[in-house]
């Protein structure tokens, strides 16, 4: 681990963690930052790779430690953080990470255990709804989560936060081709779908 003093707020090191409130350029770099204590100590357990932290000076007594040998702590004066990241940020830690490749529903479904459980999420655009789904999915200990291409970003900051970092360990599966997808899963792995739906006349599932 090194760590860097950061002396401009123009380092290009440190774009990896600007204006995470309005943009999300991350998702076009094929990045993700994750905010805060309990975020970034879960990333770090994961095996996704953080290539850098980003500390204010106060705190970096405190969670110099935790970086990995293969990744830089940028540490900066504290009045520099939210000019940075664009908002208001008192969590003291911030981890810049690689996304891993889009994962293939059928390749998991084969590789799945005999009995496994999928969520599908067509379309849920609002963060906090997705990072609940994430959350209550890894508690429930479902076998993956599968999103169409309308859903939002699943490692937006929202999406962390709500989900406490459920997407580092869960395998999620988005893909723009969902209702072939889930046919030819629905052949070769026999799996049952059912669907949620707002609908006073729907069939309840504890019926089935």
């Amino acid at each position: 681990m090194s760590l860097v003093r950061v002396d401009s707020l123009s380092d290009p090191r440190l774009d990896a963690f600007r204006s995470l409130k309005t943009t999300n350029a991350t998702r076009r770099s094929g990045t993700f930052v994750a905010e805060g204590d309990k975020l970034v100590r879960r990333l770090l357990a994961s095996d996704f790779t953080v290539e850098s932290l980003l500390v204010s000076e106060r705190y970096q007594p405190q969670f110099s430690s935790l970086a990995p040998d293969s990744a830089d702590m940028l540490v900066v004066p504290d009045a520099w953080i939210e000019q940075l990241v664009g908002f208001n940020f008192h969590r003291g830690i911030l981890a810049s990470a690689r996304r891993k490749p889009p994962l293939d529903l059928p390749a998991l479904c084969r590789a799945a255990p005999a009995k496994f459980t999928l969520v599908v999420c067509p379309d849920v655009q609002d963060p906090e709804n997705l990072g609940a789904i994430l959350r209550i999915s890894a508690a429930f200990g479902v076998h993956a989560v599968v999103l169409g291409s309308a859903c939002c970003d699943l490692f937006s900051r929202r999406v962390l936060r709500v989900s406490m970092g459920a997407a580092f360990q869960l395998p999620i599966v988005q893909t723009a081709q969902l209702p072939t997808e889930l046919r030819a899963t629905h052949e070769e792995s026999s799996v049952q779908s059912w669907a949620a739906v707002v609908d006073a006349l729907a069939t309840a599932f504890d019926t089935l």
